[in-house]
């Protein structure tokens, strides 16, 4: 005797089997499952699907530890990928300075400013001023022209080797 589920699938005690009718005919009919609590074979009670808690844990305790694993990663990924960009941002800035320089025929100098409006003299820079530098002195003073102002991203500071940067109006680095 054959145990009989649903839609016409047999485990291995046969739950699910076509129903052979009388006297081993095929008809192709399948006997549904019973409603509640035990199957069609004496004894044998319904199985219900899904997991169980002891599953549960274990995939969230590798999920866990996936995500300690992931975090550092990701933490040093986003950090290289701010010193990328500010990396990007300060030669921009910079070709902007030399063009600025061939195209106006003066003198274009980029500072360090940790403010946007003044040059900070130093040579750690966490932000930079490009500006037309009618003195030629490599500060940005009142009858200096700004071209450009970039504030750094949080938690970058730029080293330079220099509390600024001046092209000739040739375009040639100017010491």
């Amino acid at each position: 005797m054959f145990c009989y589920g649903r839609k016409g699938q047999r485990d291995a005690a046969g739950v699910g089997a076509p129903d052979p009718g009388p006297a081993g005919a095929t008809g192709g009919r399948v006997r549904a499952a019973p409603a509640a609590g035990r199957g069609s074979c004496p004894g044998r009670a319904w199985q219900q699907g899904g997991f169980s808690l002891a599953e549960l844990m274990v995939t969230l305790a590798v999920g866990a530890i996936l995500l300690v694993l992931a975090v550092p990663s990701f933490r040093n990924y986003i950090l290289d990928t701010k010193l990328v960009s500010e990396s990007n941002a300060l030669i921009a800035s910079l070709n902007l300075a030399r063009n600025t320089a061939i195209t106006e025929v003066t003198p274009v100098s980029v500072c360090g400013s940790g403010d946007g409006g003044t040059c900070t003299g130093g040579k750690q820079w966490s932000g930079w001023l490009v500006f037309v530098d009618e003195g030629s002195d490599g500060n940005y003073d009142a009858g200096d022209r700004l071209v450009q102002v970039h504030q750094a991203s949080s938690g970058v500071t730029i080293y330079a080797g220099a509390p600024s940067i001046r092209f000739s109006s040739l375009g040639a680095l100017a010491e």
